[in-house]
């Protein structure tokens, strides 16, 4: 009464408190009761649970929550995912080819950025999306120079398994908006670096247009079975949230 406050609530982490914890709290004890978490029957008169996916409940990740007191796994998991963006960034940024200051940078820098700190707690399936999108697109450099993997030959296929892989977390942390943002961006970098490499091969004069289609014809094909491969890996949980959202007024 004193300092004149109403509401002994900090609304800026409401979603916490209200929404995420509750999920976890569900999921922990789904798990506990070995039962699969379909059905939340606590909001009104029940609702599908594990379809609508924000919970992040199919998220390798989230094993975390499932092994450790909750009050303690948020902050955990806020350490995890927002160091894995850091080293995902600096993974990305010397693919490119910046030295490892750049690099150290360019990783302190995404990880520390605005939208990464303000979502890290109160939203942590949108950081853990994010997190992935520098892996994403240095893997989709490395499919594009089909850099060496291990010997000297030319390689693809490992980065394609990696990059399918991160997209496939990526989609599994559950948020639709996210991973529409993240198959933008990495659709427009690849689109942007086939344009670049093609119109290159021409100004070198390395032949017709038609030779330059054919060089970049396996690296196409390579990023779209990375794509293919990852949708798949994310379906278990994307297939479910379109049937919802389909028969859902939100």
């Amino acid at each position: 009464d004193d300092l004149d406050i109403d509401y002994p609530q900090n609304h800026l982490v409401a979603d916490l408190i209200l929404e995420n914890y509750a999920w976890k709290r569900f999921l922990v004890e789904a798990i506990q009761n070995r039962e699969l978490p379909l059905w939340d029957p606590y909001i009104f008169a029940g609702h599908p649970f594990l379809a609508n996916g924000q919970h992040s409940g199919l998220y390798p990740l989230s094993a975390i929550f499932y092994i450790m007191p909750l009050w303690r796994a948020y902050g955990v998991f806020a350490w995890l995912q927002l160091g894995l963006a850091g080293v995902f960034a600096y993974i990305f940024a010397r693919v490119l080819g910046i030295r490892r200051l750049g690099g150290l940078i360019a990783g302190i820098t995404f990880q520390f950025s605005g939208y990464m700190l303000v979502s890290s707690v109160p939203h942590p399936m949108n950081v853990a999306g994010a997190s992935w999108l520098p892996f994403i697109l240095a893997m989709v450099e490395l499919i594009l120079e089909q850099r060496p993997a291990l010997g000297q030959r030319p390689a693809t296929l490992p980065w394609a398994l990696l990059g399918a892989t991160g997209l496939g977390c990526q989609m599994l942390v559950g948020h639709a908006e996210n991973t529409g943002f993240v198959l933008l961006v990495t659709g427009m970098y690849a689109a942007w670096r086939l344009a670049h490499a093609y119109f290159h091969s021409l100004n070198k004069g390395k032949g017709e247009w038609i030779d330059g289609a054919k060089a970049l014809a396996r690296p196409t094909l390579w990023l779209a079975a990375m794509l293919a491969l990852g949708l798949a890996l994310g379906a278990v949980q994307f297939v479910p949230l379109y049937e919802v959202v389909s028969t859902s007024f939100r």
